[in-house]
């Protein structure tokens, strides 16, 4: 259900109760994106890996994931970027961008990313 098809006419706000309802679905939703993509992710990547600055892009798939784009961290200290797409073709989500990026000195700035490099494994990094 989206939250438009909660209201009854465009002037009508929605309830607590429906609001309650439509934010429920959008943290599913936002969950199963996030784990369609990290198993995607996994079929390009031996190893442990970990998403950082995901976005959900605001397109809903016909299986009910959302359009996703971020950064991935690999084991090795590599950096790469995705984006989520849908092909129509084979009826299923996929990678419709996957590159690797360069390092930025600047990342190493961030207390996100320091945890993330110890949570694969390569300690916190540069300061």
């Amino acid at each position: 259900m989206h939250t438009h098809e909660l209201l009854d006419d465009e002037e009508t706000p929605l309830t607590p109760e429906q609001i309650a309802v439509a934010q429920a679905e959008n943290e599913a939703r936002g969950f199963r994106s996030l784990a369609a993509a990290s198993n995607l992710i996994a079929e390009r990547l031996s190893g442990r890996f970990i998403i950082l600055d995901d976005v959900g892009e605001g397109e809903i798939f016909p299986d009910d994931t959302e359009e996703m784009s971020g950064s991935v961290l690999d084991e090795h200290g590599n950096l790469w970027a995705f984006w989520t797409a849908w092909d129509a073709n084979a009826g299923r989500l996929t990678l419709g961008i996957w590159r690797r990026e360069q390092d930025d000195p600047r990342r190493y700035r961030s207390d996100e990313y320091r945890r993330a490099r110890a949570l694969v494994g390569l300690g916190a990094g540069r300061s």
